[in-house]
């Protein structure tokens, strides 16, 4: 018998999983999935931030912070130093359904 602690940890498994599918499915990498989903759940962070929380190279945060970004679905909070943050999950999922509309 699950106890409730248990069904939750299920049931946030169980949304991840269907978050990063449909994140897949719309063309975004596993690593943009990361930092995409990390931003929504911790808020604004800075690359160097993210890159030793998520384990990912710096450089290769700042690439992938461009693609979403071209996405529309974070985008850069301004001043020193530059710090970034994710759009709502269910308004990221629309904007890249138009994007993918657009296509």
């Amino acid at each position: 018998m699950m106890t409730l602690a248990s069904k939750n940890l299920f049931n946030l498994d169980h949304s991840l999983q269907n978050l990063t599918r449909l994140f897949t499915k719309y063309n975004l990498t596993p690593n943009q999935i990361k930092v995409y989903l990390y931003l929504s759940k911790m808020g604004i962070k800075t690359a160097t931030e993210l890159s030793k929380s998520l384990g990912i190279p710096r450089t290769e945060v700042y690439h992938l912070l461009g693609g979403l970004r071209q996405k529309g679905i974070i985008f850069v909070v301004f001043g020193r130093p530059t710090k970034f943050d994710a759009i709502e999950i269910k308004k990221s999922i629309e904007t890249l359904l138009e994007l993918e509309k657009s296509r």
